[in-house]
């Protein structure tokens, strides 16, 4: 008991200040801030996983609003991620053999493609000074290293039950910092201005994060042995009224497509019945689906508290007609440029000379175009690979366990792949390490799982 002190501590500290918004001096917190450092560093030396584990998996998705930079490129996110690789991975020959071999290549091969396009835009006129690329750089392979450092990290179940109970504690911490938010906007007058953006400043790219997890969260529901079943159920609602908040499309369709998936592998007598009692729901009670979603999805605005139709040619067919320009524009460069592409950040930069019309963005919308444009056919190929293993493995262990925990956790996976799948195509959403940290430490734990024998639990 002695040993959840300090965990405590941090998790009281953290909603008295980003959930409740009590302010406390910036020399208190620059002193908490360098003691918690100190205090990671000592658990580092000394191996003791279970406060380092804590100490980064509830930093890492606050790490936007409270980064702690002390130069260009270098803040404390980073200092965690790379300590956390140097300790576990580099200088650990056990730690580089733990995990999915075929996944921990993928990771290789991604991590090369990305300095080839980082080297390719330094000589490309186009590109952006060289201070820009270096940070991009490191914020596009952290999650990556991430990844490694943290399958590196695992040696049992005890610290797989560790991971779970820290990312749980702080997606839900994250979840009051959101739903603080939506008390604020609620009656903002407009959905752009009642969006919720989260701990990541972005309501697109928090509603990512949100549902990236959120099956993993549901998934613990539907098995006998589970404890805390209370909790995970709060924690769920809170979870689905707070993505609903963002007004995110993309994420709303992500959290469809990965609830069928978890009910189809839940099994197909379940997933018929639910799927089947969703439907009837809707039809007979068209209120328990709320305004503001059918307002997103239908294209209707509202001023004032009263909803109006608004024509869609002028709202949501603008928005599809651009993506579908930029698509188009992004296709052209990945032809041209099919292996290497043409370099980090190069898109906006040459958007212009490649689109169809004329138009203000200069974001591909969508994950794997960017990828595409940037690194090439074989990375993105290396990017859906490194998904599919995971979800193949959590398939596996499926069929295979018959323990409820660990069917939880691949039941989870599956549906948590799908979500990222299903919303990287509306958006960069596999960017940066706060929004991936908690899907990046499934995949570790899938990973590590698929080598560690039920029997040893």
């Amino acid at each position: 008991m002695l040993k959840l002190i300090p965990i405590i501590f941090a998790v009281i500290l953290i909603f008295m200040i980003f959930v409740l918004n009590i302010k406390i001096p910036q020399t208190v917190l620059l002193l908490v801030g360098l003691g918690g450092a100190a205090f990671y560093l000592r658990s580092l030396i000394t191996n003791d996983r279970f406060f380092v584990l804590g100490v980064i998996l509830l930093y890492l998705p606050f790490a936007k609003i409270a980064p702690f930079d002390l130069a260009k490129g270098v803040n404390l996110t980073n200092i965690l991620v790379l300590s956390l690789f140097a300790k576990y991975y580099v200088f650990s020959e056990n730690g580089r053999k733990t995990g999915d071999l075929y996944m921990r290549r993928a990771v290789y091969f991604i991590l090369f493609f990305m300095v080839i396009s980082f080297f390719q835009a330094l000589f490309r006129d186009y590109s952006p000074p060289a201070e820009e690329l270096i940070t991009y750089l490191i914020q596009f392979t952290i999650p990556w290293i991430f990844y490694l450092a943290m399958t590196a990290c695992l040696s049992s179940l005890e610290d797989v039950k560790h991971v779970l109970l820290f990312s749980w504690v702080g997606y839900s911490l994250t979840l009051c910092f959101g739903f603080n938010e939506f008390l604020d906007k609620r009656w903002n007058g407009s959905i752009e201005r009642s969006r919720v953006s989260g701990t990541l400043g972005n309501a697109n790219t928090f509603a990512a994060y949100i549902v990236y997890l959120l099956p993993l969260v549901g998934s613990f529901l539907f098995y006998p042995g589970i404890s805390l079943k209370a909790l995970l159920t709060i924690t769920l609602f809170l979870a689905i009224k707070v993505m609903l908040s963002t007004f995110s499309r993309g994420s709303y369709l992500a959290l469809f497509g990965a609830g069928l998936t978890v009910m189809y592998f839940k099994g197909r007598f379940f997933f018929a019945a639910a799927l089947l009692g969703g439907v009837l729901a809707l039809f007979f009670f068209p209120g328990l689906m709320p305004d503001s979603v059918k307002t997103r999805l239908i294209g209707h605005t509202f001023a004032s508290g009263q909803f109006e139709t608004a024509n869609l040619d002028e709202n949501l067919d603008r928005s599809s007609e651009t993506r579908l320009i930029l698509w188009r524009a992004a296709e052209k460069m990945v032809v041209e440029s099919p292996l290497i592409g043409k370099g980090l950040l190069s898109f906006p930069q040459i958007a212009g000379e490649y689109l169809d019309e004329p138009v203000e963005e200069r974001d591909t919308h969508n994950m794997f175009f960017k990828i595409a444009v940037y690194m090439g056919l074989p990375a993105l190929a290396a990017y859906l690979f490194f998904i599919g293993r995971t979800f193949v493995l959590a398939w596996r262990m499926l069929k295979a366990s018959t323990d409820a925990l660990r069917k939880s956790i691949a039941l989870g996976a599956m549906g948590s792949c799908v979500s990222l799948l299903i919303s990287c195509m509306f958006g960069s959403r596999m960017e940066n390490i706060e929004l991936l940290c908690y899907f990046m430490t499934l995949c570790a734990v899938i990973s590590f799982l698929s080598r560690y024998e039920e029997s040893e639990a």
